[in-house]
């Protein structure tokens, strides 16, 4: 499963476990992210690795992307884990998810 917060509660949500922190540390990188502990980021870091790199390319020009393309960007990196999962060409109406 992927999730993502949106935009406007990113700031001030844990981007793990969605909870609002009392002292919210953000991601040293990107600085993008927040997170509530030191293991809400860690458990977090599978899914953040490749974002990170991007989100920290992109702070020069000052423009974050929209909550679709970083959900997009999280849903791609878990099927790129689970190689096992494959699209097939079904009729409409008739998608499948083999494993």
């Amino acid at each position: 499963m992927a999730a993502v917060l949106r935009d406007g509660q990113a700031e001030s949500r844990c981007a793990r476990c969605f909870r609002a922190p009392e002292s919210p540390k953000r991601c040293g990188r990107c600085r993008t992210l927040v997170y509530c502990s030191p293991a809400c980021q860690r458990d977090d870091w599978d899914d953040h690795r490749d974002e990170c790199a991007v989100l920290s390319r992109m702070q020069s020009g000052r423009r974050q992307p929209v909550e679709e393309v970083r959900l997009a960007c999280r849903v791609v990196r878990q099927l790129q884990q689970r190689p096992a999962l494959v699209w097939r060409g079904l009729p409409p109406g008739e998608n499948q998810v083999h494993s």
